[in-house]
């Protein structure tokens, strides 16, 4: 288990929000920054431990994440800004589809995406 700020590599550098970032059209972003950046932002939103965030990054929903962040990296934001506003922005209610079924009401999209791999994370 990681400690509280440790921030783990990623374990999939071709996919997920890692391998999105790297194709950045921005010279200035840099995969290692923004990886750190976004850790750092998503383990303090969601409260979940570094290898569960760690895995949400590393996933799809991790490259949606990353689209997220070049979307407001496009409407020139710096990459902390960036990625703090693309964290905003899933930080609203998830939809109760068949993916969230089981989420509790009142939990955000990004914490219902996070959970979604803690449970891969603890084997279930």
């Amino acid at each position: 288990m990681s400690t509280d700020n440790e921030v783990l590599p990623t374990e999939n550098p071709q996919w997920g929000f890692w391998g999105t970032i790297s194709d950045s059209e921005n010279p200035e972003v840099k995969a290692p920054d923004a990886w750190v950046l976004a850790m750092g932002l998503i383990t303090e939103a969601t409260k979940q431990p570094g290898e569960v965030v760690r895995a949400f990054l590393d996933s799809k929903d991790g490259r949606y994440f990353a689209d997220e962040v070049g979307n407001f990296l496009h409407e020139g934001q710096s990459l902390p800004d960036a990625i703090a506003a693309a964290t905003k922005r899933w930080m609203v209610p998830a939809n109760k589809s068949a993916s969230f079924s089981h989420i509790p009401d009142g939990v955000t999209y990004l914490m219902a995406c996070v959970l979604e791999h803690a449970k891969d994370e603890a084997g279930a």
